[in-house]
């Protein structure tokens, strides 16, 4: 973590560098974070905010939306961000403006480990034959391979989401198609080891920004209770230098 209060420029400037020479980024900074000026100085380095379904700034507060985990405070288990893009966000950058109580922390896993972490050494053959289909809060389903290659390193990289349903690709021969039972033992040998393996657990202070890769981790929320005073904001960032 940096501890030194950085300007908005300033941040950029340290993110446009650790993004330029590492895939797997998760890092942890205090910034005086101005949003407007965030997306106008990233243009400079050919990088791009997009835009949720909320906008290019996106505030994850308690709204009471049980359709948008997102517009709450309470438990937000493993997710990808950005499931209904066809290339999803490359970066995730999320600020604490105000951290609440601050007893509600954003835990994040590392996918890469998830293969050596299985309980079970069958399981990875058959998360490589599932798919998940992730239902957007409009209603449409977006298919996306639960286990995926990062495009910088080829790596194996986990995708998730709060609202999905998993099942078999249909594409592999009959034979091939993994059963129900074995479906939910891989699937729960996944969860587990996204579990065990939580390499951040930060509990928010204000200017807290956390910056991670959308690929390599999953991340969640633990909650006690809500907490209507908690804010933070997401942005999702694209760069020039991952393939589709």
């Amino acid at each position: 973590m940096i501890n030194q209060l950085l300007s908005t420029d300033d941040f950029v400037i340290h993110i446009s560098n650790e993004i330029a020479h590492q895939n797997g980024l998760l890092k942890l900074y205090k910034v005086d974070f101005d949003p407007d000026e965030f997306i106008s100085s990233l243009k400079k380095f050919n990088m791009e905010v997009i835009s949720s379904s909320d906008g290019l700034v996106s505030k994850v507060i308690e709204r009471e939306k049980k359709d948008d985990l997102s517009q709450t405070t309470t438990n937000f288990d493993w997710h990808t961000d950005g499931l209904y893009y066809d290339r999803i966000p490359d970066y995730v950058i999320l600020f604490c403006n105000h951290p609440g109580r601050g007893k509600t922390p954003t835990i994040f896993s590392d996918t890469r480990d998830v293969k050596r972490n299985l309980l079970d050494v069958s399981s990875w053959q058959t998360l490589k034959k599932l798919v998940l289909n992730y239902i957007s809060k409009t209603g449409k389903v977006y298919q996306k391979p639960l286990l995926n290659k990062h495009p910088i390193g080829n790596q194996s990289v986990v995708q998730l989401g709060s609202r999905v349903y998993i099942g078999s690709q249909l594409d592999i021969n009959l034979g091939n198609v993994p059963t129900c039972r074995e479906i939910n033992t891989a699937v729960q040998d996944l969860y587990q080891a996204l579990d065990n393996n939580i390499c951040l657990r930060h509990f928010w202070s204000k200017n807290d920004i956390v910056i991670f890769d959308n690929r390599t981790y999953l991340h969640a929320r633990i909650a006690e209770s809500i907490d209507r005073s908690r804010e933070l904001l997401r942005l999702w960032i694209r760069t020039n230098n991952v393939e589709k």
